[in-house]
């Protein structure tokens, strides 16, 4: 890992604001070496429903301990995979462009993960491909606890975005409700917007 890469958190299904800070850059060093921090992104991500936000968590085994990122399990006792399934299911069934992405997401609700970064690593990676960004995904081999581009925890459902970031809140075409959501997981914008998405996250 060399030291100019940007460091970012990994996120599960990650934000629009996380894939528009590392949309033009080359490469990043995702962080795997932190200890985990809970009620964060790392574990879950927000999509749009008919009624309200959906909160998607991925459960998690020991998050109350300092378990570095790269260790922490996910508790498959219980039915998680079967719960999000579903939702995205419900909340993106007929937007613009289901069809034809759901069957590239549908394999992380079938296979079973024993580690968050091993379904983190996936479904970013799937979604980077489905964007169609060439960004090389590096992995950090240690903590550094200073580094001169460092995003992680930048982007957290547990504070506002900050003015620093390049993300602005800019409408796009929802499925439901009058009151448009901002920074929701690139899932939203994927299925509403297809091959539009990665223009709307280079704009900013």
């Amino acid at each position: 890992m060399t030291k100019e890469f940007p460091i970012i958190d990994t996120q599960y299904f990650p934000s629009i604001a996380w894939w528009a800070e590392i949309a033009s850059q080359d490469s990043i060093a995702l962080e795997k070496h932190e200890f985990f921090e809970k009620q964060t992104y790392r574990n879950r991500c927000h999509i749009l429903g008919p009624n309200n936000i959906v909160r998607l968590t991925v459960p998690v085994i020991g998050a109350q301990k300092k378990i570095k990122t790269k260790d922490i399990k996910i508790d498959n006792s219980q039915r998680w995979q079967a719960i999000h399934e579903r939702s995205i299911q419900a909340s993106y069934g007929k937007s613009p462009f289901y069809d034809h992405y759901i069957d590239y997401l549908l394999p992380f609700f079938q296979k079973q993960y024993n580690y968050l970064w091993d379904l983190n690593l996936d479904t970013l990676t799937t979604c980077r491909d489905l964007l169609g960004l060439s960004v090389k995904l590096e992995e950090t081999s240690f903590y550094s606890k200073n580094h001169p581009y460092d995003l992680r925890s930048l982007i957290s459902p547990k504070k506002p975005l900050e003015d620093s970031l390049k993300y602005k809140s800019k409408s796009y075409f929802q499925c439901f409700g009058n009151k448009f959501e901002s920074n929701l997981s690139v899932l939203d914008l994927i299925f509403c917007e297809g091959p539009n998405a990665i223009s709307y996250i280079k704009e900013h």
